[in-house]
């Protein structure tokens, strides 16, 4: 098969597996749209935005000329969002009419919705940053999206309660090209901590742990590596015996899964589905509470070190390498789901401008629902009629559209 990953290699994910599916034989490229922060390997680097839109349909064509199936990543697909008059995602139903399967997998924050997320995870990383959230433009794209792909997928189990219709397949890593190095220094362990968004990743908490247990007496070295090429980052934690990953996202992500193929100790949040789809899994679990015991802990016990390192590698041998991902995801490719869109969705833009147009029509049909009551508003001056309960509440209603709307 002929296979296309795009439009982004985000944490190295869309090269990992096409690597893995090139090792299975099949022919594979990344397209990468944009900035490549990382300076991970891609195919073909697109320049986004481009300088023509129709530049985005030339790609389009000839993507649909030499690809067989489509796998698409962080809810973006070649036409990742809005450019001049072409709408986003737009291309999408143009792989469908010509029988072409279409695949997306979802990393987190494509399909987080912030208030739920608030609700639900005590340790909810918006609770510690203002992360921007787009909730209603992450609502319109799994509306299209579902109307047009053969299999939705999530990376990680935690993701499974934003996108309950998706399957799971781990992350992929590399395997072969993260030989075992394991613990480096006994008597005094290098702790590191590479957060790519420190907002999201507890690194406040952590510093502030950091700092009780040196100013204690504890006997570490602390490495905050950010801001590096991947490869500068990979050898800063091959120096390291222990990597704290994060403390908030209830999942070992890439650099975690890293660190265990190199035999280091891993310190993450570990969200109760995590264990349930992965069995026991080689991590110390710490939240922000409990952190800085579990750091002590693992400071201090060097043959603990040594135990976690060697389960580690062991562990992502078996769960993610590149080519076991690629052997999950390839009888997908191979028996693709899903039936040609009976029902569509009712807008194309996923820009915000289409928001306030509804809001205005909203605002019209209230105002007009209270007229056929003999009700009087004026919602944003001085007077207000005889108002029911019923009233009251649309009244109110009202005037936080219209300041949303503003």
């Amino acid at each position: 098969m002929k296979i296309l990953h795009a439009p982004s290699n985000i944490a190295n994910q869309s090269w990992a597996i096409a690597e893995g599916l090139r090792a299975l034989g099949h022919e594979v490229e990344v397209w990468h749209y944009g900035p490549n922060k990382f300076d991970f390997p891609v195919d073909r680097a697109v320049p986004f935005p481009p300088e023509r839109p129709g530049d985005l349909w030339k790609l389009v064509d000839e993507a649909l000329e030499r690809f067989d199936v489509f796998h698409f990543h962080y809810a973006r697909s070649l036409i990742p969002r809005q450019v001049g008059s072409i709408p986003g995602l737009w291309d999408l139903p143009l792989y469908r009419s010509e029988n072409k399967p279409v695949f997306f997998t979802f990393h987190g924050s494509d399909v987080r919705l912030r208030s739920k997320h608030v609700a639900r995870e005590r340790w909810s990383y918006f609770k510690y940053a203002d992360v921007p959230c787009d909730e209603d433009d992450i609502r319109k794209r799994l509306a299209i999206i579902r109307t047009y792909a053969s299999r939705l997928f999530v990376c990680s189990p935690v993701n499974e309660t934003w996108v309950p219709d998706a399957r799971f397949h781990p992350r992929a890593l590399l395997v072969a090209q993260w030989p075992f190095v394991g613990q480096r220094n006994r008597d005094v362990p290098v702790v590191a901590h590479v957060p790519s968004r420190r907002s999201t990743k507890g690194t406040d908490v952590v510093l502030k742990a950091v700092e009780q247990a040196q100013s204690a007496g504890a006997s570490f070295e602390f490495r905050l590596i950010e801001n590096l090429p991947h490869a500068e980052v990979r050898a800063a934690m091959e120096e390291a015996d222990i990597l704290v990953d994060n403390l908030l996202l209830g999942d070992y992500e890439v650099t975690g899964l890293e660190a265990m193929c190199l035999g280091k100790t891993v310190i993450a949040r570990l969200d109760d589905a995590v264990e349930k789809t992965m069995g026991p899994v080689p991590v110390l679990n710490a939240n922000p509470d409990t952190f800085a015991g579990v750091l002590a802990r693992a400071i201090g016990d060097a043959d603990l070190r040594k135990q976690l390192g060697e389960q580690a590698r062991e562990f992502v041998e078996k769960n993610h390498d590149a080519t076991v991902v690629a052997r999950r995801i390839l009888p997908e490719y191979e028996n693709p789901a899903g039936t040609p869109p009976t029902s569509f969705p009712d807008w194309a833009a996923l820009s915000s401008a289409r928001r306030e147009e509804r809001l205005e029509e909203m605002i019209v049909e209230l105002r007009t629902a209270l007229a056929s009551h003999g009700k009087e508003v004026v919602v944003a001056g001085t007077r207000r009629g005889p108002f029911t309960r019923l009233g009251a509440k649309i009244d109110a209603l009202l005037r936080r559209l219209l300041g949303r709307a503003r």
